[in-house]
């Protein structure tokens, strides 16, 4: 049975990316990235402890405002079962947010970072467009993700929390 996001007509799928314009205070880094993954659940990097975390749908619309919107990215790939195997068994390995530009590390990390990471590891995709690689050392904005011309993802639509 086909799922959809709230009022909308756009399938939730796994791989989907869901991009939203929060500010985070403490990095001043701009935008959130959380990335669908098995079960239609919602994979995210955030200040909160435990600071890797899976939610459903409903439970990751309950860490936004009433109004704030989420657009939703969906990746061009064939397939994401890599990332998203990656992703289900390393999301606990994150113990610290930080906004880091070393690609490697797991426990430091940040919402776009771990999105990267679980693309590049898991289906040897640099999805930024920017030939970057797990040596390479460089800060992976949402930006990126939102900013794709079609290379990577095709944006499926929005919707209001």
């Amino acid at each position: 049975m086909k799922k959809y996001y709230p009022n909308t007509s756009i399938t939730i799928k796994e791989g989907d990316l869901l991009y939203s314009y929060k500010i985070n205070r403490g990095t001043l880094l701009v935008g959130h990235l959380a990335f669908i993954g098995p079960n239609d659940n919602v994979f995210h990097v955030n200040q909160v402890k435990p600071n890797g975390h899976i939610d459903s749908l409903e439970r990751y619309s309950r860490r936004h405002v009433q109004g704030d919107q989420l657009h939703v990215l969906r990746p061009n790939l064939l397939s994401v079962n890599g990332a998203s195997k990656w992703a289900l068994e390393n999301i606990h390995q994150v113990t610290r947010y930080i906004f880091t530009w070393n690609l490697k590390r797991m426990s430091n990390n940040y919402c776009s970072k771990f999105i990267w990471q679980a693309f590049w590891y898991g289906e040897g995709v640099d999805i930024t467009g920017r030939n970057l690689n797990d040596s390479s050392f460089a800060f992976v904005f949402p930006k990126d993700f939102i900013l794709d011309r079609g290379e990577h993802f095709t944006k499926k639509g929005t919707f209001s929390i």
